[in-house]
């Protein structure tokens, strides 16, 4: 009999014969109800558990420091998402960047674009193009992007000319603040490195770099982030409420996948507590150091798919009848708070349509959440509520708030490395690096010869 696990993270379907069963790990581990319980909520501040690391007391990034690989794996796995945050890239863009001063005129404000061929040579030649196309998705996802500033080696020897030489784009996931004061909170350096693969060792410190003495450090890092309350390292990013709905969204089409490939009836609905894979995956690590290799995560995800096959296999066929499976309930007491890890072996009524159904009303919720967290009005997103299109004024009104209110900020951090280099380079010129954009204009206010046609109306 053919068995096969459909999983998509924590939820999946399990495929046996022509019998299919729904599954999922739920509940919170007891490590995390403890934490919770303790009101540490490791979750969301992550400041107090810093890591001790080559003689640096480096800040993690998330309560594992690996928020940016768990935001890029859950945003990549959606289905709108990574569109929405690429169409935001596209709007910031505009038709690129441009050299321009700030000018006032009769109390508002203005950018007056503009050209200045040695300052234009020097963003050449880093490639300032290609370095801004990666800083701007480094934004998008962590509100928080790293740069390294080199200084140029002629000035530091023989004195005059420019000082800062070139600025390279530093992988967000790969930088950490850190300082070498283990009785400090003050980040004074950033880590470079793979966060994934400690056991590398292969890190490099830099210092933060002081733009107040902008030329007592040879090389250094600048970090760009959108402060974030309450928060002294690194952003606390608002994609962070969106993930649950994030994985939500991305695990109903693997469902209704299988179910639509394979014709079949969801007979039972499997739920496995985090508790029990927690020991199975400390019994697989105890195992890889007795055999001396290496724990890959992927052992404990070929575990869960084994184990659910197992369990499918004994509720599934007439051959099966008389068969049972039982479990162990383990109750613990945290506090006043009394803790449940079971299995459940749930039976799904045969009405197939009306649980597609539901499937279908939470993919929607989840995907009005997935528009409303991705920071893009809906007629820009092409993601109505009802599933209608927007009409063209709706469009227009959406594009002038969201260049009026969203992007000035982020064109601020995503170019502030550029123009503090800028600045200290040349500081009498008040030249500046921002993104040229077109405002929108409706079609009455253009001149005839401007406006669009239909194209029946060119023949």
């Amino acid at each position: 009999m053919k068995t096969e696990a459909i999983r998509h993270g924590n939820d999946g379907v399990l495929v046996v014969g022509n019998s299919a069963h729904t599954f999922e790990i739920s509940s919170r581990s007891r490590s995390e109800v403890e934490q919770h319980y303790n009101q540490n909520n490791r979750e969301h501040s992550w400041d107090d558990h810093c890591i001790h690391f080559d003689g640096m007391k480096v800040f993690p990034f998330g309560c594992d420091n690996n928020l940016p690989l768990e935001i890029r794996d859950t945003v990549g796995g959606n289905h709108l998402l990574p569109r929405i945050f690429t169409k935001r890239q596209f709007l910031t863009w505009g038709e690129g960047p441009k050299l321009y001063k700030e000018v006032f005129e009769e109390g508002k404000i203005r950018k007056e674009f503009t050209e200045d061929n040695e300052v234009q040579d020097w963003l050449d030649s880093f490639d300032y193009i290609n370095y801004l196309l990666h800083i701007i998705p480094d934004y998008n996802h962590l509100e928080l992007a790293w740069s390294k500033i080199h200084l140029r080696k002629e000035a530091r020897v023989k004195g005059g000319g420019y000082p800062i030489g070139s600025i390279e784009h530093v992988r967000a996931e790969k930088a950490r603040e850190a300082t070498q004061d283990f009785n400090s909170d003050k980040a004074t350096h950033g880590v470079v490195g793979d966060w994934g693969r400690m056991w590398k060792r292969k890190f490099e410190a830099y210092q933060l770099k002081n733009w107040k003495k902008p030329l007592s450090q040879r090389t250094a890092l600048h970090c760009h982030k959108l402060p974030s309350f309450a928060t002294d390292h690194h952003t606390r990013p608002d994609i962070i409420g969106l993930l649950p709905w994030l994985r939500r969204s991305s695990a109903i089409p693997f469902i209704l996948e299988a179910l639509s490939n394979n014709s079949l009836n969801i007979k039972w609905h499997i739920i496995s507590p985090a508790a029990y894979w927690e020991a199975i995956k400390q019994g697989i690590e105890e195992k890889c150091n007795l055999e001396g290799i290496e724990y890959e995560d992927q052992m404990l995800e070929d575990a869960k798919d084994k184990k659910f096959a197992d369990l499918a296999k004994v509720l599934a066929g007439e051959r099966n009848v008389g068969k049972f499976f039982t479990s162990e309930k383990v109750v613990e007491v945290l506090g006043t708070q009394v803790i449940e890890h079971k299995w459940e072996i749930i039976a799904i009524d045969q009405k197939v349509g009306d649980y597609v159904k539901a499937q279908l009303e939470i993919g929607k919720a989840a995907n009005m959440a997935t528009v409303a967290g991705g920071g893009l009005h809906q007629a820009l997103s092409n993601v109505a509520a009802d599933a209608t299109s927007n009409s063209g004024s709706e469009q227009r009104y959406a594009m002038e708030g969201y260049l009026l209110t969203e992007v000035d900020i982020p064109e601020l951090i995503i170019c502030q490395a550029i123009n503090k280099a800028i600045k200290v380079n040349w500081p009498t010129k008040k030249i500046k690096l921002g993104f040229y954009r077109k405002h929108p204009i409706s079609e009455e206010d253009k001149t005839p010869k401007d406006r669009l046609r239909n194209a029946s109306s060119t023949l």
